[in-house]
């Protein structure tokens, strides 16, 4: 899997997203630098429409010493935490992110910063990465933003049945990476991805787009939205990665669940 959209000097900020998954770890390509603000071509997902049913929706911009780097989505799980990729916190060598600026387009359009973020088991990478760690990471917010009772999303705590059908929010729209909204792509099924080598994510017959790394998978019609992954990766032309929530967030392993509770606790439950 390579990282796309690392910041170079003096071009312009690039989308984040990853591409080129391999099935093995010594076969991991290295990383390829990129210093695009459009997309050509399809992404392989028609876009169903723009996001404002979402509100938990968030551009999540990459920044290393106050210069923008890279571009990522996520969303709001909790008043003070978006969630996101993992590579969207822990970068990589040449590019490693020290700060995030959250923007809520359906929120407000609420624009708050954050200097930290934390990983389960996500590292820098050299440019190749690790298909047996998570690609899931957490930004804490420097001030909290309240959604409307019902509005926060829930996390799934179990994996999905082969064949259920899901929507990826993300940034790009008919080819090109947008700064200020987020789109809601039509219903996809998803597989286990452990038949092809990625025993933490759903494999799905889409191609993630540049700046839909981390962007919230979500089951469609779920009162309230259900969050079961995030856009990690796919395959040159093929197959879309995305990383599973619920083996983080289980009865056995509620790492996302402590990071809440850690950094200002949950929604308030609608009554």
């Amino acid at each position: 899997m390579e990282l796309y959209g690392i910041f170079a000097p003096g071009r312009e900020p690039a989308a984040w997203y990853t591409d080129g998954l391999v099935r093995s770890w010594t076969l991991a390509p290295p990383l390829v630098l990129a210093a695009m603000t459009t997309v050509a071509g399809c992404d392989g997902r028609v876009h169903a429409g723009r996001a404002t049913a979402y509100p938990e929706a968030a551009l999540v911009d990459v920044l290393r010493g106050g210069q923008l780097g890279a571009y990522c989505s996520g969303a709001l799980i909790a008043p003070s935490v978006v969630l996101t990729a993992g590579h969207c916190v822990k970068g990589q060598q040449g590019f490693v992110p020290d700060a995030w600026t959250v923007t809520l387009p359906y929120a407000g359009h609420q624009r708050i910063e954050a200097a930290d973020a934390a990983t389960y088991d996500w590292e820098t990478t050299n440019g190749t990465v690790d298909p047996g760690k998570h690609d899931i990471g957490l930004v804490f917010l420097a001030r909290p933003v309240h959604l409307s009772p019902g509005q926060c999303p829930r996390l799934a705590t179990e994996p999905l049945r082969d064949d259920t059908e899901v929507v990826h929010v993300g940034r790009l729209h008919a080819g090109r990476l947008s700064t200020t909204s987020l789109f809601v792509g039509d219903p996809i099924p998803v597989t286990d991805g452990a038949a092809a080598g990625f025993p933490f994510d759903y494999d799905a017959e889409a191609v993630i787009a540049r700046g839909d790394s981390g962007g919230p998978v979500e089951e469609p019609g779920a009162n309230p939205h259900l969050i079961v992954a995030v856009g990690s990766g796919s395959y040159p032309g093929k197959n879309e990665v995305l990383a599973r929530v619920d083996l983080l967030n289980s009865a056995s392993n509620r790492w996302i669940a402590d990071q809440v509770l850690t950094h200002g606790g949950a929604c308030p439950v609608a009554r």
